[in-house]
């Protein structure tokens, strides 16, 4: 009976332990968190933005957004982005009005190379662009809602 006990304990063990660095290989294309808590505590003055601008090509300005934390904004074609201020990597919420996922890295950043790359969807919200942590830059977007998303983009 207790070597029954001592082979549950050392199964249950490894089991803890692969969960843990499976967490550890996924944890790059986690959810960014603090970008969704910005997008669902600001949704009104976001979308007076975009409702104040409509279809502005250019830098809009940032006033009615410089209490949370917004550093630029720039409307092309028919994306709205809001970059959002990180010591480690570019980010953002971006407004599309035909609910189409963003195609490049905003706001000039990205080599040509990454805005060449196909896209790979990881699930129907994710698509990415470029492999975490093997040496090349990558470019997430995720849907948070209609016509809402949110970009991260890493550089190597």
């Amino acid at each position: 009976m207790k070597k029954y006990i001592k082979k549950i304990e050392l199964l249950f063990f490894i089991m803890l332990v692969m969960l843990g660095l499976s967490s550890c290989f996924l944890a790059p294309y986690s959810e960014n968190s603090d970008l969704i808590g910005l997008y669902n505590n600001n949704k009104s003055a976001l979308q007076n933005v975009i409702d104040e601008n409509g279809d502005t090509v250019g830098s809009i300005s940032t006033d009615k957004t410089k209490n949370i934390n917004i550093k630029k904004i720039f409307s092309y074609g028919d994306y709205t982005c809001f970059e959002v201020p990180n010591d480690y990597w570019y980010q953002g919420i971006v407004y599309s009005k035909d609910n189409k996922f963003i195609e490049k890295v905003p706001f000039e950043r990205g080599s040509e190379l990454i805005n060449n790359k196909k896209f790979e969807e990881l699930d129907d919200n994710t698509r990415l662009k470029g492999k975490a942590n093997n040496g090349e830059d990558w470019f997430l977007v995720r849907k948070i809602e209609e016509n809402w998303f949110y970009y991260e983009f890493h550089e190597a």
